[in-house]
This record gives C-alpha cells, structure tokens and sequence, in this order.
C-alpha cells in the first residue's frame, strides 16, 4: 500500500489500507463481546422486567446508546466521504457534545437509582408506621415518657444515640423512640389528608405517596425541550464567566478559567438546591399547622392532636366497607379529573411542562390585563374569574386545597404562599436536569485536572471541586423529592397515583384470598402440615411472646408459596389481622389457615347459575368471625349483577371461594338478599 494513499484512514476499503485477515481476527473479537454483552442484557431485562421504574430507565439507556451509534456512524461517513481531517476542531468538538450527552443521560438515570436507593428505606419505615393504629402509638409514646423519667433513661438520654446505632448497625428501616415525633406528624398529615377528601381509614396513605413519589422518579429521566433551552443558555452562562476569569479577573489560562467558572456556578446551584429545601420544609410546617391547629406546635401539642385522632379512629372501627372506601376513592379521582379542564394543545404544549406554564402566565396576563381595561364597563371581569381560570386551565391551585365534594370553583381554604404544583414540578425536575448536566461538565472540562490541581494547590482544592456536586445529588434532591412529593399530593390529589392504590388495592382482596388458598396448596403437596408453620414461628419468637413482626410473617408464609413484596403484603395484612404495632399473633395467621384447610374440605352446593355456594357450619365460618377479631363489612349487595365495576374485576374463582366461606346455608339459597362479610383482624 502506498503511503501517501489519500483512503489511509478509510474504513471502506478493506484490502487497500488493511489487510482482510486483520479485519476478522478484530471482528472475531467484537462478535464475542456482543454476544456477551446481550446475553447480560436479556438477563437483566427479564428479571427488570418486574420492575416499571427500572425497566423504562433500561429503555432510555438503549435509546440513548442507539442515538449515539447513529452519530457515530454519521460522523464516520461524512468524515470517509469528506475527506475530512479525524483530528481537527471541528470534529472534535461534535463528538465531544455527543458525549456530553450521552453522559447526562447516564447522569440522569444513576441520580434517579441513588435517589430511590435513599428513600426506599423512608418508605418502608412509613409503611411499618402505617401499620401501628394511632391508638397503640399513642401507647407507645406514652410508655416512652414513663421509661424517660427513670433516673437512668436520663444518663443514657446524654449519650448520643449514633454510637449504639453504629455498634449495633440498626436497619435504618426499624422504628425507634427517635422517629416517634415523626411518626405522629406523618399521622397527623394522613388524618389530615383523608379528612379533607373525605376518604376511608382504609386507604394506604403511605402506598399513595410511594406511586407519586415513583411517577415523580420517572420523569427524572426524560428532558423536555424547554429544560434543554435552560442547560443552553447555562452552557453559555458558564463560558462568559470562564472568559471573565481568563481575560479580566485573573490572567489564569483558559482550562483553569473553566474550572473556575464550574466551581462557581457548582455553589450557586448548592445554594439554589438549600432555597427550594427551606421552601419545602417551611411548607409542611404550614401543613401541620393547619392539620393540628396548633401555631409552631410543639411535641406536646402534636401529642394531643394525635390522642384526638386516636378517639375519631377508635369510634370509627367496624363502619367502614372496603367496597365503600373504593367507591369514595374512584369520586375523589374522577373529582379530580373533572377539575381540570382539557386543553387542545400541540405537541410541544402537550408534553413540555416549561411551555405550558410560559402559555399560562401569558393567558394569565392577558386575562389580567383585559380586566383592566374593562374595569370601567358594565361587565367586568372579577378576579375570581382569573383565579378560577388559572386553577381550571392549568390543574393547579396557588392558594387552596379542593373538597371533592366541591366544584372546583369553590374551594376549601388553605394557603401555601408561592406554592403550584405544576410550576415546582418543574423547578425541582429542572434541578435535577442541572446536576446531570453538571456532571457531564466535570467529566469533560474538570476530571481531566484533579490531578495537576492538587499537585499544585493541594488534595484539598482537589476534592472541593466536586463537593457542591456530591452534596446536591446525596444530600439535597431525595430530601427535596421527598417533600415536593409530600406537599404536592397532600395540596391536590395525584389522580395517577390515586388510580394506581385503587388497582392495587383491588388486588390486594384478591390476595387475601389467595393466601389461604396458596398455602395450604403447598402444605398438601409439599407434604408438610401446619405444625411446620408454627415451628418457624416459633423459632422466630425467641421470647416467647406469641407475636412476631409482619414482615417475618411474610418471610415464613414466603417459606410456604405464598410470595409477596413489602409492601403488597403490609397491605393485605392490614385487611386480615389485627395488628399490635407492627406485630401480629402468629396464632391469628395458624387459626387461618386451619380454618381455610378445614372449610376446603366441604361439599359445596351448586346453583342454577353454576356458582357454588357452601354449606359452611358455624365453626367453619369462624375464618372470616374469630372472636378477637373487628368486623369490616366487605360487601353490600342486592343482587351479584349491582356489584361495583371495581370489584368485578377482583371476582376470580379464588376471591370468591372466599366469599362463600361468609354464608350459612340460609343465606346461600337467599344469596341476592344477603349481606357479605369479610373480617378485618
């Protein structure tokens, strides 16, 4: 081959400037790391697969990766046909930007794990609170006040509490004395929240707030193009104030003058990420103040807010019917979903939330504006007019909480200053933009550096370079995620996350069903009896107290074919034991189960229609009855055809075998005319 060939560099023409055989031994090579590589792919997405979160974040980095091959190969075309020189400027710097970013995507999708990472324990700890009645939280603080007065508990109270936490490594998910204060303002916001709506005690409020809180993580990983005006424009921001360093400030050379700038604006984003903190966490101040009554309440006055809820709870035990508490939860949605009006809006407007609040000052102002000028007519336009058209067009509301009960015109007052919810869900979403585009800047303009900046100004300097970033992704977003989440969907309903606790909560009357069923399926295959159950009870319960914590009753019935998640099994064990804080009498999950194998084992008679109904005797019927048991009607019916749409779809085969076990032989041949029951443990 000569060497002044002009297709030296060409990758399209094998033969000329490389030899075949060179080409297939490097080929031989990249074929094994493909299959490699898609064999942990096809791994990976089929168990990710359960998990939505996850599996939209595997499909952004795919999309992502096939952009950047199509670049790739753009940039080798144009530069095989062009003639173009590999290692100029111009190139460069484009493959430089494809990098940039491919990385924030990255940036993105690693700060949506780590954010959910943080707040997976949080979530299940207000899971186990949710789980502990307020009445028996009342006890345990109570006997936490008695323990504090003993001479001792004040000299252990002086020792800070860590150091046993880091001998001991405490799940951070257990609940502790310290989060007690916690727990009750928790309590008081859900009371608070279910009271404004209108809704049952049955409704998991802390499985609400986790939807949201997930909905909210999955726009962490797309980028609208009006937040991508914003990192633009801050691109450009942070090039002029490189070039003040350069040539008016310092006489630093242009790569230090870029970190300088980088460090700069790192600090105001800091500053900006503890603002919108303080803004949040003023704002549930705001909201506990409303919800307890008291002004700057203190532990105290929390304390007796939570004695008043636990006497509404006590005396509303055995009212509520769980077809009822769905019925409330669908009119609360669709409330919701009439409030807000349905704009016909283009693409861009339709799913670009920066666009939308820009058209909707500028519908505002005009509005305003045109109120002005008609101030002076016949017909004016009131300023009720603009605060109901601001609420209806843009589904938001800056000053009041909505009764479903309610037309969306006349709300219940409540105020929170400043607050939207659409215009923070931007803010907080563009701030999580910033940092992975903070990210991608450091990897390009800054990594590259550390190394001769702390030769040169120490390891100090060197590592507070990265600091503001470090602090805003761990420190400041899951906090601020966490509060815009709490205070958003307490302000206005979620009816995305409103309609995702109702499926699931539809489901979870179906798992309770299965879960007699599924066990004792597996106890007569398998061989074992209930006699094994209770020994790993029993084994769990080292002091011999006769109760263990849920989640241990899940991990057993786990043992036994029944496998739940957390959180779908706080969810049915709430419907089907009473619970003493997060323990439950394991006796209560043996008598089940007995009972169920005993009722399996009957003849069932068979109706014109085909169902069969039981002739369950009095003993048999004591599954859905024990004596210590609260009684939650499940059903009230006329007649099987009235039954709500939302129970109809958690009719399956198994959920009614249950139901049958509810019914005396009277009450099968009259089945139309009956009431169901299902007992709430």
């Amino acid at each position: 081959m000569p060497d002044g060939n002009e297709h030296n560099g060409s990758l399209f023409h094998v033969g000329d400037n490389v030899e075949l055989w060179r080409v297939l031994m490097h080929l031989c090579i990249v074929v094994f790391f493909i299959i490699v590589f898609e064999q942990c792919l096809h791994y990976g997405g089929h168990h990710i697969r359960r998990y939505p979160k996850y599996h939209e974040m595997m499909t952004k980095v795919f999309g992502e990766l096939m952009i950047l091959g199509f670049i790739s190969l753009g940039i080798k075309i144009l530069k095989d046909v062009s003639h173009l020189n590999a290692n100029g400027k111009p190139i460069i710097a484009f493959q430089a930007a494809d990098i940039m970013v491919f990385i924030l995507a990255i940036a993105l999708i690693v700060q949506a794990v780590s954010i959910y990472v943080n707040l997976r324990s949080k979530n299940i700890q207000a899971a186990k609170a949710e789980l502990i009645s307020s009445a028996h939280l009342v006890i345990m603080i109570k006997e936490e006040q008695q323990k504090k007065k003993t001479l001792m508990s004040r000299v252990c109270a002086l020792i800070p509490t860590h150091w046993f936490h880091r001998v001991r490594h405490i799940d951070k998910t257990t609940i502790t004395p310290r989060d007690y204060t916690q727990i009750t303002e928790a309590r008081i916001l859900r009371h608070f929240f279910l009271k404004t709506y209108k809704l049952p005690d049955l409704f998991p409020f802390s499985k609400y707030l986790r939807h949201a809180q997930d909905n909210q993580i999955n726009h962490m990983i797309e980028v609208e193009i009006s937040t991508w005006i914003i990192l633009l424009l801050l691109g450009w921001v942070m090039m002029v104030v490189a070039d003040l360093f350069e040539k008016h400030l310092t006489t630093m050379e242009e790569h230090l003058a870029v970190v300088a700038a980088f460090l700069v604006l790192s600090w105001l984003a800091v500053a900006l990420h503890l603002v919108i903190y303080i803004y949040f966490w003023w704002a549930i101040r705001k909201l506990l103040e409303t919800a307890s009554g008291y002004m700057n309440a203190t532990d105290k006055d929390l304390f007796a807010k939570l004695q008043e809820i636990a006497e509404a709870e006590t005396l509303a035990v055995g009212q509520e019917v769980v077809a009822d508490a769905i019925a409330v939860m669908l009119r609360v949605r669709e409330a919701e979903q009439a409030r807000i009006v349905k704009r016909r809006r283009n693409h861009l407007m339709k799913h670009d939330t920066g666009f939308q609040l820009v058209a909707m000052a500028w519908r505002n102002a005009s509005l305003r504006l045109r109120m002005g000028k008609s101030s002076g007519t016949d017909s004016p336009v009131s300023s009720d007019a603009i605060a109901y058209s601001y609420d209806t067009e843009a589904g938001e509301n800056w000053t009041s909480i909505p009764d479903p009960q309610l037309s969306s015109a006349h709300p219940s007052q409540f105020h929170i200053p400043f607050f939207s919810r659409k215009a923070w869900h931007f803010v907080v979403m563009s701030t999580l933009m910033l940092n992975g585009f903070y990210f991608a800047l450091f990897c390009q303009c800054v990594m590259y550096q550390l190394g001769r900046i702390a030769d040169h100004f120490g390891l100090a300097a060197a590592v507070f370079i990265p600091l503001p970033l470090i602090v805003n992704m761990l420190v400041f977003q899951p906090r601020i995620l966490r509060n815009f989440i709490l205070v958003s969907s307490i302000h206005r309903v979620d009816d995305t996350a409103m309609g995702e606790v109702i499926d699931l909560f539809t489901e979870t009357m179906e798992l309770r069903a299965e879960f007699v069923q599924c066990v004792n399926d597996h106890l007569e295959q398998s061989g074992q009896t209930l006699e094994d159950v209770h020994m790993e009870f029993l084994q769990l319960d080292v002091t011999k107290t006769g109760k263990v914590d849920v989640d241990d009753v899940r991990i057993v019935i786990g043992r036994f074919g029944f496998r739940l998640s957390f959180f779908r099994f706080n969810s049915v064990a709430r419907l089907l034991f009473h619970l003493e804080g997060t323990q439950v009498e394991y006796n209560q999950v043996l008598k089940l189960l007995s009972l169920g194998r005993f009722r399996c084992m009957e003849p069932t008679s068979v109706d014109s229609k085909g169902d069969g109904y039981a002739n369950a005797s009095g003993s048999s019927r004591a599954i859905c009855s024990p004596s210590h048991n609260r009684h939650v009607p499940f059903v009230r019916q006329a007649s099987s055809t009235n039954l709500n749409p939302v129970l109809q779809r958690a009719n399956s085969r198994v959920l009614r075998s249950f139901y049958r076990m509810d019914l005396s032989p009277d009450e099968s041949e009259h089945r139309d005319e009956s009431t169901y029951h299902f007992v709430r443990m």
